[in-house]
């Protein structure tokens, strides 16, 4: 392909041109993520979600080869690297893929003009979903709900065994 352009999806010599045909690869056995990196990926990934896979990662528009291996590098080594969830290790990677590839104007191929806010992946299934319950208050601050609810607990480590790992992301010249 011309100026590192992505191409379409061939599976044995075959060009898969319909959502269909590639639906149909998949047997009785699921998996939960499927990783499309072709351009204008959407309706192939609408077609794997309905089949049941839960989490399908697409690209809607066209994409440069730089563009796609970085953020295939940045998706696979969260899911590698830690036990997060698919959302998660998505979001993380778009976030390496925004600040890389966006601002440095390397997502389309270079004869591309198209300028459009879908540039880079997107992930099609649901959202993580954590239930927190709010603690407990002790029974003297039960008494006036009003001024209670601005005064929960604080949480308190003291040890020196925890370790924690940050991830900031902003713009390079503010973090």
């Amino acid at each position: 392909l011309v100026n590192e352009e992505v191409g379409s999806l061939v599976w044995q010599g075959v060009e898969l041109s319909i959502p269909e045909d590639l639906s149909e690869l998949f047997g009785t056995t699921l998996p939960t993520v499927v990783y499309l990196e072709i351009p204008n990926g959407e309706s192939f990934a609408e077609a794997l979600h309905i089949k049941g896979i839960p989490y399908v990662v697409f690209w809607k528009n066209a994409f440069s080869q730089y563009a796609a291996c970085h953020f295939r590098q940045a998706f696979f080594s969260v899911v590698q690297s830690s036990c997060t969830h698919t959302w998660d290790a998505f979001h993380l990677a778009h976030a390496s893929f925004e600040l890389y590839c966006v601002q440095n104007s390397q997502v389309l191929p270079n004869d591309s003009n198209d300028a459009d806010s879908d540039m880079g992946p997107h992930l099609l299934g649901d959202c993580l979903k954590i239930n927190v319950d709010p603690p407990e208050m002790g029974e003297e601050e039960d008494e006036d709900d009003e001024e209670s609810s601005g005064n929960l607990p604080s949480i308190q480590i003291h040890d020196d065994e925890v370790n924690l790992r940050f991830l900031i992301c902003g713009a390079p010249s503010t973090v």
